[in-house]
Parts: structure tokens; C-alpha cells; sequence
């Protein structure tokens, strides 16, 4: 079984049947919007799971407090907040390319 695709057609060979020239539209404007709503939906849930888990982070970092120096609390505290911002502005930045290329 062999499947090939050649732009907008996608063509299907076994050895004993071949079926030919499925064509295969563009996708309308509505579900390009659909697809762009789930992938925000989707961007938002992934924000919300980095905010989360710097939550605990930090919820680990104020148990450790009285073994760990308040130097060392902040800077890690302060590192793990710039990991989190890492983590949420790429999951921003991921959303709004993926959008511009599905409303082309």
C-alpha cells in the first residue's frame, strides 16, 4: 500500500485496486476560524499549566525558607518566574503564528 500526495490531490495504490485524484479543497474561512479558536484554547490551557507548576514552584521554595538563605530564595525564586515567562510568551507567540498561517 502506497499513499502519495501531490498538492491538493491525494492518490491511494495497493497492488490490486488503484483509486485516483481525491481533491482536496481548501479549507473555508469558518473552519480556519475554528481551528484558530481551538488553537488559542488550546495555547490558554498550556499557559495556565506554566502558571501552575511555577505555583508549586514557589510553594516548594517558601517550605524550604528556613533552609535556604533569603539570597538564595530570591534568586531562584526570580529564576523560576523568568522560566514561567519564557514558557507563557511562547506559547503566545506560538499561537499568533499559527494563526497567521491558517487565514492565508
Amino acid at each position: 500500500m502506497l499513499i502519495l500526495s501531490h498538492r491538493f490531490s491525494i492518490y491511494y495504490h495497493s497492488p490490486l485496486l488503484i483509486i485516483r485524484a481525491v481533491k482536496v479543497t481548501k479549507p473555508s474561512k469558518e473552519s480556519r476560524e475554528l481551528l484558530v479558536r481551538q488553537c488559542a484554547a488550546l495555547a490558554e490551557k498550556a499557559k495556565q499549566d506554566v502558571r501552575a507548576v511555577r505555583k508549586d514552584g514557589l510553594d516548594k521554595y517558601k517550605k524550604l525558607k528556613g533552609k535556604l538563605s533569603d539570597d538564595e530564595l530570591k534568586r531562584h525564586t526570580k529564576e523560576l518566574e523568568g522560566y514561567s515567562d519564557k514558557g507563557v510568551e511562547a506559547a503566545a507567540k506560538a499561537v499568533k503564528a499559527k494563526e497567521a498561517a491558517l487565514m492565508q
